[in-house]
């Protein structure tokens, strides 16, 4: 059944950005203890360094995860145990996959916190599941937010994925997708911010306050104020969406998302990391208006739903001129009702 075959390989994918956060192989100077058998380990002497192996060598995070660490695909079903990751699902993929790789892109570090971007790329040239090999080329970008403990070692992993773009990059989605091109286009650099945002007007933070601000905009539906958050230039990066939103068409966007969601809100605490600004955002609202990209219309029959964003902006000059957002936008989807 075509259902069961992608639903294990979106499974599938979700456990492998776990595999590249920790696994069964040792950096130099880690413990030789096995993860999770309750015995010590010794972190690493340099727990960056992990970050950045992360897509070249994907069980290298390992000697870098605290033992009771657990891991949760955002709006999947609940963080789990690190040790309930389904290896036999990370294999099927590598399997379908077989010169899939994975480069991590951005690595944003903050004392208790790490933000992690990568892409992978790869061919379906096996089954995957009872999903016969279709000889597509697969290309997605993925989010990894950390919480790290005082040690330094990883406590907690949270993915932001888009199953809907690799269901429309296997050909299993009607409607429109992310093309394997748009995975070129990504957020890059390392970026360090040790300080926890103040909130609004806090000295030495003046793009956390600008972002609150714009935060605040949002959730009035103020689209003058919002708009008013970018640059002429600004590019939108909606991952959920099936392309990039430029400039002008900006403010097409914001209506129609103010339209579709009423009552839609946004919450989460900006923190700052050299020219960037992270929310990890929760939304919030009941869609009524349109949303073209998944296909839906006008609706008489409101459907309320959640869900969880990380938002990634850069800016220049008081603006945003780069607005990225990872989310699961087939979680949403189905959430709305979309078969």
């Amino acid at each position: 059944m075509r259902t069961r075959a992608v639903v294990l390989g979106v499974a599938a994918v979700a456990a492998l950005l776990l595999a590249g956060c920790g696994g069964r192989q040792r950096v130099a100077g880690a413990s030789p203890h096995a993860a999770g058998t309750g015995a010590p380990q010794q972190p690493p002497a340099h727990v960056d360094d992990c970050l950045d192996k992360l897509g070249r060598e994907r069980h290298v995070l390992a000697a870098c995860r605290s033992d009771d660490a657990t891991f949760e695909r955002m709006d999947g079903p609940g963080p789990l145990p690190w040790q309930a990751v389904n290896t036999g699902e990370i294999s099927a993929l590598e399997q379908a996959l077989p010169d899939l790789a994975i480069e991590t892109l951005l690595v944003l570090r903050w004392t208790d916190r790490a933000v992690v971007v990568t892409r992978a790329r790869g061919t379906h040239r096996a089954a995957l599941g009872e999903l016969a090999p279709t000889g597509r080329a697969l290309a997605w970008l993925s989010a990894l937010e950390l919480d790290l403990a005082a040690d330094g070692r990883v406590r907690a992993a949270r993915a932001y994925q888009d199953g809907l773009t690799l269901y429309g990059q296997l050909g299993l989605w009607a409607g429109a997708y992310r093309s394997t091109d748009d995975a070129a286009r990504a957020p890059s650099g390392r970026a360090r911010g040790d300080t926890p945002a103040a909130g609004p007007g806090a000295a030495g933070e003046p793009d956390v306050a600008m972002i609150n601000a714009c935060l605040e905009a949002w959730n009035r539906h103020d689209q003058v104020a919002a708009r008013a958050c970018y640059s002429a230039d600004a590019v939108l990066h909606d991952l959920g969406a099936p392309a990039d939103v430029r400039g002008g068409d900006l403010d097409g966007a914001l209506a129609a998302t103010f339209a579709a969601f009423p009552d839609g809100q946004w919450t989460g605490t900006p923190r700052a990391a050299g020219p960037w600004v992270v929310v990890a955002a929760s939304f919030s609202g009941t869609r009524q208006g349109a949303l073209p990209a998944l296909g839906l219309h006008k609706t008489s029959t409101p459907v309320a739903v959640t869900s969880h964003e990380l938002h990634l902006f850069q800016l220049a000059g008081g603006r945003i001129t780069e607005h990225w957002i990872f989310r699961d936008a087939l979680a949403l989807a189905r959430k709305l009702g979309v078969k």
